[in-house]
């Protein structure tokens, strides 16, 4: 994989105030739009797209906050549907699988209205999806690769595909593992 990348685009640009909006095609692949970072600034980058993602508010003082501490906040005064729904758009995931993996079910959650906010616990898994595929498009600079990729067999995960591990945190924990394996080109 090519370690050089440009570093333009919608992670470059830091607006403190983000708007839901909805999305359009260009946010599903910004392919060479992701930095490459190690350490804390890679989790920093993965934290600020996933409140992309998400289209919440980063907290506007810099030096009180990271993006972390932004997304704690959201986790704790409740997560917006409409977040949410702008997390299916760019990433794909039909509502019905969402709701399994919000553990919800699919005619409760298409009750929500778009300001009607998730349980702390829901809402703390809708962040760590963001902050999932936010990381995986970092790694193959691109929702749709990073798509592709969740969906076909892994050695790494028993010839399953990684999708199927997203519906606990343990399994959001091995994906983000084996992501950071494949940045560093150790493959299974």
């Amino acid at each position: 994989m090519n370690m050089e990348h440009k570093s333009a685009g919608r992670l470059k640009k830091s607006p403190s105030k983000l708007k839901a909006d909805k999305i359009g095609p260009e946010d599903k692949s910004n392919v060479g739009t992701s930095l490459r970072k190690t350490g804390r600034d890679a989790a920093s980058t993965t934290a600020d797209r996933a409140i992309q993602i998400l289209g919440v508010e980063k907290m506007s003082n810099p030096e009180l906050a990271n993006a972390d501490q932004t997304l704690i906040r959201v986790i704790r005064s409740g997560v917006p549907k409409r977040s949410f729904d702008r997390l299916v758009d760019i990433t794909g995931i039909a509502v019905p699988e969402m709701a399994k993996l919000l553990h919800i079910s699919d005619r409760t959650l298409r009750r929500y209205t778009p300001d009607q906010e998730f349980s702390q616990e829901q809402g703390e898994r809708i962040v760590a999806l963001a902050n999932l595929y936010s990381r995986g498009e970092e790694v193959f600079e691109s929702i749709d690769r990073f798509n592709t990729w969740m969906g076909r067999g892994q050695i790494a995960f028993g010839n399953e595909s990684p999708k199927s591990y997203m519906d606990t945190s343990l399994g959001i924990g091995l994906i983000l593992d084996e992501l950071g394996r494949i940045e560093h080109g150790i493959l299974a």
